[in-house]
């Protein structure tokens, strides 16, 4: 195990104020005209535009780049307007990777796992590592699976780790500040929506060492 004072990388860079403004005009349109947002899809232009945005602001390591076992799109729904979000834990073994194919391999374990439950593909949209790297998972133009009974209209961000027996690396709370937020501004989605798993459903998730971090960023309820 490495230890858990990891230097912040390129990662956990500053969002400019200037990328913030341009996010919050993208989200703009869901503000202004609700009813029309919420009937329409997540087209894959746009799940690939916000992608690439949240690229451009920290690392992200492409669904390509770690798993190449094309999702089951029978079992994929088209995800509609997206107006909240919502924080795990991988759970199970503590898991403190840095080194990326340790991490893919862990992904490509949890992928196994969803699959052999009949999901369509990985549970989560996206996914932060412990040192602070985002890796894509299920694209966002389809709905989640990971909350029984919530995933329409939930974004789902899992952080790898168990948090109730391990606590998570300042990167990945740093990058799931920035990426939470980047995500809110770019489908405007309120604070008051930014929920951890126990939330909407009866779970440990996102773990006691995790969820008062999750908490702190809904604490501008009015946002």
């Amino acid at each position: 195990m490495l230890p858990a004072t990891q230097e912040r990388s390129s990662a956990s860079a500053e969002i400019s104020r200037r990328g913030l403004l341009q996010l919050a005009l993208l989200g703009l349109p869901a503000f202004l005209f609700p009813r029309l947002a919420k009937s329409a899809p997540v087209s894959l232009m746009g799940s690939r535009a916000v992608l690439d945005t949240i690229a451009s602001k920290m690392t992200v390591i492409r669904r390509s780049a770690w798993n190449r076992t094309p999702p089951s799109l029978s079992r994929l729904k088209t995800a509609e307007r997206y107006t909240r979000l919502t924080i795990h834990h991988a759970g199970a073994l503590p898991i403190r990777h840095t080194i990326a194919s340790m991490v893919a391999r862990d992904l490509n374990s949890i992928l196994s796992a969803h699959m052999d439950h009949h999901y369509g593909d990985i549970a989560y949209h996206l996914v932060v590592d412990y040192a602070g790297r985002v890796w894509e998972g299920r694209s966002l133009r389809y709905e989640g699976a990971h909350v029984l009974s919530e995933n329409d209209g939930n974004v789902g961000v899992m952080l790898l780790g168990n948090f109730e027996r391990q606590r998570p690396s300042p990167a990945q709370l740093t990058v799931m500040g920035d990426l939470t937020e980047l995500l809110r501004l770019q489908f405007g989605i309120r604070r008051s929506r930014v929920y951890g798993h126990r939330d909407l459903s009866p779970s440990m998730c996102p773990g006691r060492n995790l969820y008062p971090y999750v908490s702190g960023l809904r604490q501008d309820a009015a946002g």
